[in-house]
């Protein structure tokens, strides 16, 4: 026997098993390597297994510690070499997750997540026909969800279905959530927006909770946040399905949300009129090194850190290298002078509707012009309303970028021949 997956990374509606026979067939059960969550049965009687009332899926790093990997070769691997089987009692409850990721920040899309339990991480594929991903949760633990290579983005989102929540089954997952920089507002179910004051003070139980609701920690050791929401059967807005065996058939019963993260750059989220582009370089431009033309716009010459604001109406020309800076904002003109070699090292420097000049095509720079992006994961990324995450270490442009060097002339050249080690020319 095998399940037909949709595609890499699917998991599989549950299988009722019951009065099976094996008859000189030691490969009962095959499963593609590599589908660590791609198969379900569940055992009504022990004919399949040995264990009645058990589950029978793939051997997947989160399993819980009860499950037991199969060792006869006969279920998953079918001597076949396919993915190894774990036999789980029946207490353990599992629940698959469809999550649609058509509406995701393009940071997350096309990449894996991963979901981490106390028992191990699995990392599950984008699916290109679900749009999205799927996996295989447990109730008796928090299952974290991280989106590989985007671990730092904070405005995430994603729409979702989880199975099994059958009215009145007192079924239940908890899935989680850590932030590198602190949300502002927060949606569970589609419809219902908080913010994190509405937080639960301690992690969202069946007993005490209902569907959709959540807890909130800023305040942790390692200064990461945590959010971890309830997805229950205790719910008065959802019709439910049912089968006609219901509690025996884990394939019942799915609950959807509409899972979305706000962390707002301006008040409110709501951002400022943007400025009209300031007109080239004028008359009564201010050097960067003029301490006293930082006074003019109530302002300080930028030290190490400092965020810097170029105001609409003023042109600032880079004439010396500045410290390491956190981030600059550019509403009205930065220019780069071309008297020397220099250096710009930054977080984020950002564009709104000014204009960033390193040279012109008519006027090239001749000097060298270094810009050194500093930030990393840790550093406290920008999300814009409405718009894409900038990211922790960003070029934003939303204004106007001119950045012309001098030509050098031919780069790449055609070889007449090959070129063998210790050889001191070529044609």
């Amino acid at each position: 026997m095998s399940m037909r997956l949709e595609e890499h990374g699917a998991t599989a509606t549950a299988v009722r098993i019951e009065n099976v026979e094996f008859v000189n067939s030691p490969n009962k059960v095959f499963l593609e390597k590599g589908e660590d969550q791609g198969m379900w049965y569940y055992d009504v009687d022990g004919s399949l297994t040995g264990t009645p009332g058990s589950h029978l899926v793939g051997d997947s790093p989160t399993n819980p510690t009860s499950c037991t990997v199969d060792s006869s070769n006969e279920l998953g691997v079918a001597n076949l070499d396919g993915q190894p089987g774990s036999v789980c009692p029946g207490s353990v409850k599992f629940h698959r997750i469809k999550m649609n990721g058509e509406t995701s920040p393009s940071a997350l899309k096309y990449n894996a997540v991963t979901f981490r339990n106390d028992y191990g991480n699995s990392s599950r594929p984008w699916g290109d026909m679900l749009k999205g991903w799927q996996a295989m949760l447990t109730e008796d633990t928090i299952n974290w969800l991280t989106f590989d290579t985007a671990e730092h983005v904070t405005n995430i989102s994603y729409s979702f279905g989880v199975s099994d929540m059958q009215s009145d089954s007192g079924n239940s997952v908890l899935i989680g959530h850590k932030f590198y920089q602190d949300p502002d507002r927060f949606s569970v179910l589609q419809g219902v927006n908080a913010n994190a004051s509405e937080a639960l003070s301690t992690y969202p139980t069946y007993e005490d909770n209902s569907n959709g609701d959540w807890y909130f920690n800023n305040d942790t050791d390692d200064g990461i946040s945590e959010l971890v929401y309830i997805i229950s059967d205790k719910t008065e807005t959802y019709r439910h399905k049912r089968t006609a065996d219901d509690g025996t058939s884990p394939s019942a019963g799915w609950i959807g949300g509409q899972f979305r993260v706000f962390r707002c750059y301006y008040e409110g989220c709501i951002p400022p009129p943007p400025p009209t582009l300031p007109p080239g370089r004028p008359l009564d431009f201010h050097l960067w090194s003029n301490q006293s033309a930082w006074e003019t716009f109530d302002s300080t010459m930028p030290t190490e850190g400092s965020t810097v604001f170029i105001p609409f109406g003023v042109w600032m020309v880079m004439d010396i290298d500045p410290p390491p800076l956190k981030r600059i904002f550019v509403y009205g003109g930065l220019e780069i002078m071309d008297n020397a070699d220099h250096k710009l090292e930054v977080e984020i420097l950002f564009i709104q509707g000014g204009k960033f000049e390193v040279g012109t095509p008519n006027v090239p720079f001749t000097n060298k012009f270094e810009l050194v992006l500093t930030g990393d994961h840790l550093t406290e990324d920008m999300s814009l309303p409405n718009g894409p995450n900038v990211g922790a270490k960003a070029l934003g442009v939303f204004g106007f970028l001119d950045m012309h060097g001098l030509d050098t002339g031919k780069q790449f050249v055609k070889l007449a021949g090959d070129i063998n080690a210790g050889d001191s020319s070529f044609e």
